[in-house]
């Protein structure tokens, strides 16, 4: 295998990366957070595959530095490792309101589905109690849309069939009791597990592309620009501390004289 088949195989793994993504990616629905946090996962999943490419393309132009197809396209996929990198660290923040925002709406439905359930209940517990006989029983469940009385049901007489209802009340009763402990919880401190995962794996991939990701003509990577300003901060946030030191020392001699 040539060197050049580096450059082959490194576009391929990236067809293989956006063909995965596409699928989950349709139909665009950017805000809605069902869909955000289908995609995150997605892209996790999948992210490691240019990754691959990118450090094949670096050996290939490492091997064959000469090469003007492999450098091309090696600078290509680093100025996309650029934005790759910054879209990995943007994908944190919205992780967190996709999963905060689809538990409150979790929440939210649950309860408003079972407030309707006792809301029709109470008013076919009020039909019940508001019925002259059988007959006006089972034409005001037919008006409530509820479940008609069978024709040897409309025979019985009305206490009978008030004992009956309020029986199947006690029931639904003790079912809905049961769906409201059963209620998700929208406490956020839930999510706090999976939420550090998926940061954590954000950040690598992150990590990883900023390895790769270098602007045009440049000699280092995105990761290494931030190493050294980071150096950079902290000698002169030192020097600064030293100075101050010796401002505060110079001034504490001074009144000691």
């Amino acid at each position: 295998m040539s060197v050049r088949s580096l450059g082959q195989l490194a576009l391929a793994l990236a067809i293989l990366f956006a063909t995965a993504v596409a699928g989950v990616l349709f139909p665009l629905q950017p805000f809605d957070p069902i869909w955000q946090r289908r995609i995150i996962p997605a892209l996790i999943n999948y992210a490691t595959l240019p990754l691959i490419a990118l450090a094949l393309l670096r050996i290939g132009t490492t091997l064959s530095s000469q090469d003007p197809f492999l450098k091309r396209r090696r600078i290509l996929f680093e100025q996309i490792a650029l934005v790759a990198a910054l879209g990995f660290v943007l994908l944190i923040p919205l992780q967190i309101t996709a999963n905060l925002r689809l538990q409150q709406r979790s929440a939210v439905v649950e309860t408003q589905r079972i407030k309707a359930i006792e809301s029709r209940l109470s008013a076919v517990r009020d039909a019940v109690d508001q019925a002259k006989n059988s007959a006006d029983l089972n034409a005001r469940l037919r008006g409530l849309k509820f479940v008609e009385l069978a024709n040897t049901e409309i025979t019985k007489p009305l206490p009978e069939l008030r004992q009956e209802v309020n029986t199947a009340f006690a029931r639904m009763q003790k079912q809905i009791a049961q769906e409201k402990n059963n209620l998700p919880n929208a406490n956020p401190l839930l999510l706090l597990p999976d939420l550090l995962r998926s940061s954590i794996a954000l950040l690598a991939l992150a990590g990883g592309y900023a390895a790769f990701a270098r602007r045009p003509q440049d000699h280092l990577s995105l990761l290494e620009h931030l190493m050294l300003r980071r150096q950079r901060l902290g000698k002169s946030k030192g020097r600064l501390a030293s100075s101050q030191r010796d401002y505060f020392e110079t001034l504490h001699g001074h009144q000691t004289r």
